[in-house]
């Protein structure tokens, strides 16, 4: 999931979404069941990488720096 993230720009959008139900979809289509439990987790994760990155930005903002 993390390698079609940094690649697939559209999947990574529709991972960082706001919208839970988006969230979920992208989650389905790495075949991962997307459960509130997993989204939260997955919405930590980003928030912690924004955090780590020390840039402010979000979580797309900083893989479009790197990739």
């Amino acid at each position: 999931m993390l390698g079609r993230a940094l690649t697939d720009s559209s999947f990574r959008q529709r991972l960082t979404n706001a919208d839970r139900e988006v969230q979920r979809g992208a989650l389905v289509e790495a075949g991962i069941t997307g459960n509130d439990a997993i989204i939260d987790q997955l919405n930590m994760a980003i928030d912690a990488i924004d955090k780590l990155a020390g840039t402010g930005g979000t979580f797309a903002a900083n893989v479009k720096a790197v990739t």
